[in-house]
């Protein structure tokens, strides 16, 4: 009786062979993708797998949101533009480490991008990320810095900058 039986496990062992490579394999791949994964996203929360596809699942969601309200914000900051009077409008946040500044301006004024830059960086502001976008005829610009000088100062210089602007159109 043990004659058949080893046959059996003779003729068969390629297959067991083949699924346990085949599943070492998917195994590698899927720490590969968790990898690729956990490099796209803040440090996880959780250390199992479901946490960290939650943690994933919760992060885009979160980032689709925020990207939704901006969307609406930049609307709303079109249509509250949209006449030539109303442009070009300045705004000055500061976040405490730096500054924030967005300045929406008619198409023509592309000079005054780096007019700002300029100026943030003579009053001591490092300016780390600096981008523009032009939608119909306005021109969205918009500035991040790590302040090293006097937020207020930055924002009454920049006003100076965009009154001048304004009364040279």
């Amino acid at each position: 009786m043990e004659a058949p039986s080893r046959r059996r496990e003779k003729a068969h062992p390629p297959q067991k062979l083949e699924r346990k490579t085949v599943e070492k394999k998917r195994r590698a791949l899927m720490k590969s993708l968790f990898s690729k994964l956990d490099s796209l996203l803040p440090p996880p929360r959780g250390c199992g797998q479901s946490d960290r596809l939650d943690d994933a699942c919760s992060y885009i969601r979160e980032t689709r949101e925020r990207l939704a309200k901006m969307e609406e914000r930049r609307e709303a900051m079109v249509n509250a533009n949209a006449g030539p009077a109303a442009l070009p409008h300045l705004e000055v946040r500061d976040l405490g480490s730096g500054v924030e500044v967005v300045l929406v301006s008619r198409r023509a004024d592309q000079p005054v991008f780096f007019e700002i830059l300029r100026v943030m960086e003579e009053e001591g502001a490092e300016v780390v990320n600096a981008g523009f976008a032009v939608a119909g005829g306005a021109a969205f610009h918009s500035f991040h810095s790590c302040s090293h000088g006097d937020p207020l100062r930055v924002a009454e210089r920049l006003k100076e900058v965009v009154r001048e602007l304004a009364g040279g159109a």
